[in-house]
């Protein structure tokens, strides 16, 4: 993930930084944060150097609420969600944003939004009679005042309304004309939400800053996700150049890779896959590992820690809009899903040896008791023997492959669920009866910066396989999923069937991938049956990295 500064001319680089665009700052349990992040240079044009970011939700002690890791598109771009469950207390928290990269840029390694987050279903004592309001955030109630139809000039981007006033559950013409042509070219968040009658008075100091170790250079993720760490010897005077390390992200199509310490002991993992599963092991594979031990690099953001809590304060007039929010809330929650959901795509990931090798089914043979002799009356190509009295896999070719005897000498790679067997007694010892298949590559594969005499890889039906290994050479841990954004659910009111359903839906549409041209851009949605006004917000950068947010005004009757 990172390396010694004093070994990389950072000036070579650009300067990478996340910018955050929101659904709302004030949420509450049950609704759902949707955001949308942007991956650019200093001058705010897109950067396209990493490909993954991170999304972070902190609450004011720092503790993680969720990590998010989002790949980036080819705009640089991503959106994700979260739905606010009922444990969340109210609170302030904040979002932030970042890729590996962007933490060498000193002057913004992060983004950060501030969240308020109300949870009425928890009983809160913030509802003080007085409001001390230099040690604490309050939310207030407001007046709003009639802004139906407010919009920008022509000599810019236009938002319109087919009327100004909508009934419930009408369908709703949203349109936008782009009258400075290419100067408004760029990447929109399109968002139709119901305006609060709250309002938030902060007027607590933030504190974000970044505990950063200046002589740290942050690799970029060029093509996918990099795991690092280093290794250090229990003796000082052991080598720690040129040590095999592997990784295995567990699963059925399980991800398998191979990396070699450097000078200084460290090693990386790139991770351009799609995977399904989070745990992970890496290992040492070294015959003296016992005498090394494995340090895996910190992935999250540090930051520094607040010496004070800030409070969320709840002025008493907010009491009747919080009632009937949550109210909504639950219905509306009732009758469907979460609004969004952050979910994984469905990726399938061939083995890195592709489908080379022979395959042995064990259901299509007589099964036997023990391991040992599976291997000698079924598997034909692989076996076990006495090395130095340990017991030791071994590859028998069925033919004389050409180099075979170059690399006669070389331990074939085995795995089991796609973990690293360094032990051939973990195999041996396993309950036959459990084992799918066996795959056996009888001619050498180098893979990585290794060599082995070929390939032993068993599956096990359950896929649950763990090793008994343990010490300083092994570690499990857990990689993030990577997550990709699902449409807001909009209801089609065309459809008769809905009828009956309650709809107290305030965040109307939320299309976070508007690619704003020269021609019109017409959406359409509908309006739910909660009354009010409502504000149309097109906020993003145009390909000149200029910010534009530009807000129209409607209400339901």
């Amino acid at each position: 993930m990172y390396t010694d500064k004093t070994s990389v001319d950072t000036q070579i680089f650009i300067k990478e930084k996340i910018n955050i665009t929101l659904n709302n700052s004030i949420l509450l349990s049950g609704e759902s944060l949707l955001y949308k992040i942007y991956n650019h240079t200093n001058s705010n044009s897109k950067s396209l150097l990493s490909k993954i970011s991170y999304v972070s939700l902190r609450n004011e002690r720092d503790s993680i609420i969720f990590n998010h890791k989002l790949v980036l598109n080819q705009k640089g771009t991503q959106q994700g969600a979260f739905f606010i469950p009922s444990t969340l207390k109210t609170g302030v928290y904040r979002l932030l944003g970042y890729t590996n990269f962007s933490r060498n840029n000193f002057k913004k390694p992060f983004s950060s939004k501030t969240i308020y987050i109300i949870n009425p279903f928890i009983k809160t004592t913030n509802f003080p009679k007085k409001i001390n309001s230099s040690e604490s955030i309050t939310v207030r109630s407001i007046v709003t005042t009639d802004t139906t139809g407010v919009k920008k000039s022509q000599n810019d981007i236009l938002i319109k309304t087919d009327k100004e006033t909508y009934k419930t559950r009408e369908k709703i013409t949203l349109s936008i004309d782009n009258f400075i042509k290419k100067a408004g070219h760029g990447d929109y968040v399109l968002s139709v939400r119901k305006t609060d009658s709250v309002l938030v008075l902060d007027s607590s100091v933030q504190n974000t800053n970044h505990t950063q170790n200046e002589s740290i250079f942050y690799l970029p993720e060029l093509r996918g996700e990099l795991i690092s760490g280093k290794i250090i010897p229990v003796e000082e005077k052991t080598p720690i150049k040129n040590k095999i390390i592997t990784l295995t992200i567990l699963g059925e199509n399980y991800i398998f890779k191979v990396s070699k310490t450097n000078n200084n002991g460290h090693f990386f993992f790139s991770i351009p896959e799609i995977h399904q599963t989070s745990n992970s092991i890496v290992q040492i594979n070294e015959p003296d590992r016992d005498k090394y031990k494995l340090i895996l690099d910190k992935k999250e953001l540090s930051l520094k820690k607040k010496t004070a809590n800030t409070n969320l304060q709840l002025d008493p007039s907010i009491k009747n809009w919080l009632q009937e929010r949550s109210i909504q809330l639950q219905i509306k929650n009732a009758y469907f899903n979460p609004s969004t959901k952050t979910t994984l795509k469905e990726h399938y990931i061939p083995s890195f040896y592709n489908t080379m090798g022979t395959k042995y089914v064990l259901d299509d043979y007589n099964r036997f008791n023990t391991m040992k002799e599976t291997f000698v009356e079924i598997v034909k190509l692989a076996g076990v023997r006495k090395k130095r009295k340990k017991n030791k896999f071994v590859i028998f070719p069925t033919r004389d492959l050409e180099g075979k005897t170059l690399f006669s000498s070389l331990d074939p790679l085995v795995l089991m669920d796609g973990i690293l067997i360094q032990e051939a007694d973990e195999i041996l010892d396993y309950d036959a009866k459990n084992i799918k298949s066996i795959n056996v590559l009888e001619k050498p594969y180098r893979y990585g910066p290794k060599v082995y005499g070929g390939i032993i890889d068993i599956k096990t039906i359950k896929q649950n396989f763990r090793p008994k290994m343990q010490g300083d050479y092994i570690k499990e841990l857990k990689i993030e999923k990577s997550l990709v954004y699902n449409e807001l659910y909009s209801p089609d009111y065309s459809n008769t069937s809905l009828d009956r359903i309650p709809d107290y839906r305030v965040q109307l549409y939320w299309q976070p991938d508007i690619t704003l041209t020269s021609k019109k851009t017409v959406k359409y949605f509908y309006a739910s049956d909660i009354t009010g006004t409502y504000e149309i917000t097109l906020e993003g950068y145009t390909n000149k990295g200029d910010y534009k947010l530009l807000k129209h005004y409607f209400k339901i009757r």
